[in-house]
């Protein structure tokens, strides 16, 4: 495609050509060598892409944290990077969404005592704490959780301790386009930082999320703290 635009389509619509960096001016007629500088640049980028991919396997495998930030419930150890540890303000909502949910309380109820007791959301909290989304936030009603957000929170079995990688890839080096992996290509590293709610009840959970039946209308008491 480079070499299509600078041999072709600039010169029959009047453009003129120029690469500074590399002396290039088309109206002297340097730029013979442009086609076969980008294919160069092209090798370089898939081998540095390739390498890249390589590492992430690597520490995947190994069980390092690789995400962009911890998830709700645990923070970035502070002496290591790719190490969890439980943050002392969200580890027990957490623990308390999942005691609700192995006691029958549907979703849909969690989320709305989660919005009720004024417990902001999980971007609101990265937000406060490392100042990332700040433009992305809902800063009017901050503790206004949505379902997708519960239900993904209590599907993650990285809160039992393990460290799971390797969920998305993308289409190429050329493609931002994110491709979510099957299940059984996630790499899968068993106990690696403190865990916040045991085998046990997360697989009561999935089960009970999994079971449609109809919404409990009875009243409903809890106990998160105050946020």
């Amino acid at each position: 495609m480079v070499a299509y635009f600078t041999e072709i389509f600039f010169a029959e619509n009047n453009v003129r050509f120029v690469c500074v960096n590399d002396g290039i001016d088309s109206t002297k007629g340097d730029n013979e060598i442009m086609g076969f500088r980008s294919a160069i640049n092209e090798f370089y980028t898939r081998d540095i892409s390739k390498k890249t991919r390589s590492t992430f396997q690597t520490l995947a495998l190994k069980g390092k944290f690789i995400g962009a930030h911890a998830p709700y419930g645990y923070s970035v150890d502070p002496n290591d990077k790719h190490h969890l540890v439980p943050d002392d303000d969200t580890a027990p909502i957490v623990q308390e969404m999942f005691a609700m949910a192995a006691d029958g309380v549907k979703p849909n109820i969690i989320t709305r005592y989660l919005s009720e007791w004024k417990i902001v959301t999980p971007r609101v909290h990265i937000a406060q704490k490392t100042g990332k989304y700040m433009n992305a936030i809902n800063k009017e009603f901050p503790a206004e959780w949505n379902l997708t957000t519960v239900i993904s929170i209590l599907k993650n079995r990285e809160y039992c301790g393990h460290i799971i990688s390797q969920k998305e890839t993308t289409q190429s080096f050329k493609s931002s386009k994110v491709i979510h992996r099957p299940p059984e290509e996630w790499v899968i590293a068993r106990d690696m930082h403190t865990a916040l709610v045991d085998e046990k009840t997360f697989d009561k959970v999935q089960s009970l999320i999994k079971t449609k039946k109809r919404e409990n209308k009875s009243t409903i008491t809890t106990s998160l703290p105050d946020s």
